[in-house]
């Protein structure tokens, strides 16, 4: 079971479907959470190994054969990096080719045809000019 603070905040997440007028449903909820809210269902707090990640949410990345710990310190570069952009922070000094990997490298441990697809449908590796 998840602690009293994730749960509360998907108790927040599902107040703010239904005040929208919609249904509770779980994709819905799912929706409403942010990034950082599932990036820190691998963190090292609340005993989230035992509690969650090997009885289940190991399972949301079969192409991952780490640690649960590595694997979070993978995902948190991505949140760092996509609040940078959400926010508009200067990304422009980044090795951004390199960030467009990790991308592309997380995707992979979620769904290898997906990273594929992406890495074929994307132009990461190009510069504007």
């Amino acid at each position: 079971m998840a602690p009293r603070r994730s749960r509360n905040k998907i108790a927040d997440a599902a107040k703010q479907v239904t005040r929208a007028g919609l249904s509770a449903a779980p994709d819905r909820i799912v929706e409403e959470l942010s990034f950082g809210f599932w990036v820190s269902l691998l963190g090292s707090g609340n005993n989230y190994d035992q509690h969650l990640w090997r009885p289940a949410l190991y399972r949301a990345f079969p192409g991952w054969r780490g640690r649960r710990r590595d694997l979070h310190l993978k995902l948190d570069y991505l949140r760092v990096l996509r609040n940078k952009i959400a926010h508009h922070a200067p990304i422009h000094h980044r090795h951004l080719t390199v960030d467009h990997d990790r991308v592309l490298e997380c995707l992979g441990y979620v769904d290898a045809g997906l990273a594929r697809w992406s890495a074929q449908s994307s132009n990461g590796g190009l510069s504007r000019p």
